[in-house]
């Protein structure tokens, strides 16, 4: 009798991180342009306090979306350390430059 050993799957077992450190430096690059773009666009409309309420609605509501996927990343790879995986350096890479 033969010791069968099991295959290993090629599906990476971290896909919901890769997700979401995506998704959190595409938002962080969002959040920095329209930062960039609303500071003026304040000024201007700084008479309208309306508007000015729903910029700062907007902006509020992308500090927590970004604040979630922190805190996502932060769990996310918590759980990998704490089931002892190791992120080879080739997947951070990936993060980095998608090519």
């Amino acid at each position: 009798m033969r010791n069968r050993q099991p295959k290993k799957t090629t599906t990476h077992p971290h896909r919901m991180l890769r997700a979401v450190l995506r998704a959190d430096r595409s938002g962080s690059a969002w959040a920095i342009g329209l930062a960039l773009a609303i500071a003026p666009a304040m000024i201007l409309f700084d008479p309208l306090r309306d508007m000015v309420w729903l910029v700062r609605i907007g902006v509020i509501g992308l500090a927590l979306w970004l604040a979630a996927l922190g805190v996502l990343m932060a769990w996310g790879l918590t759980r990998s350390v704490v089931r002892g995986e190791e992120l080879p350096n080739d997947w951070w890479m990936s993060m980095i430059d998608p090519r």
